[in-house]
């Protein structure tokens, strides 16, 4: 599929062997740290696609508070301080600086043209394995994405989840969940090629992650 000028891969739920050995190896048995039991890729294939689509997704998000927050609404930027107030529900959890410039406005010049959207996520946290200066940019390792977690909010309709803006998820009492979205470069990611996962599996092992 193709989504927001990317080649869209659908992760697999993650295991509950999984699930439950990175809850006590990485949050100290804090299963509501847990935010990527459901996950998908987007492979680009230029940084300026990566970064467009970064754009576009900041623009249809909350930045960490909750709906209905004046500050919230009109936070910009995308250089978030380690001190921003969290969601409750993900409050163990910590916002890194993403390091791409801009506001976070965004056109989209696709084929769906311009957008001028509600909010419908909550941008809960970034992880730019591309920015040197960002903790999770590793040389050693040289594995490169930016892994974006995003909080969305639905109801059940007749036979379907309908999903909602954010400023209507406490009156519609709606089921939330967060979600992680990776922006890949496809050079890298045929680069990994069929052992790089298992090669990554290999080395979180070594470091009890």
């Amino acid at each position: 599929d193709r989504v927001w000028g990317g080649e869209l891969l659908r992760g697999p739920v993650k295991t509950p062997h999984r699930a439950l050995q990175k809850c006590v190896r990485k949050y100290r048995r804090d299963f509501r740290c847990l935010t990527d039991l459901v996950r998908c890729m987007m492979v680009f294939e230029s940084m300026w696609e990566v970064e467009r689509a970064w754009r576009f997704i900041r623009s249809l998000s909350e930045v960490g508070f909750e709906a209905g927050s004046s500050e919230g609404a009109t936070r910009q930027g995308s250089i978030f301080s380690s001190s921003t107030r969290l969601p409750r529900r993900v409050s163990a959890v910590q916002m890194e600086a993403v390091g791409v410039e801009g506001n976070g406005e965004a056109e989209w010049g696709g084929e769906g043209g311009s957008w001028e959207e509600e909010k419908i996520f909550r941008l809960v946290r970034v992880k730019n394995r591309f920015n040197e200066k960002s903790r999770h940019h590793d040389e050693r390792v040289g594995y490169r994405d930016l892994t974006i977690n995003l909080e969305v909010g639905w109801v059940y309709g007749e036979g379907e989840l309908d999903f909602l803006p954010v400023k209507e998820w406490e009156a519609q009492m709606a089921e939330r969940h967060i979600i992680e979205v990776q922006l890949h470069l496809r050079s890298i990611k045929e680069a990994l090629g069929k052992e790089g996962h298992r090669t990554y599996e290999q080395w979180r092992n070594v470091l009890h992650k």
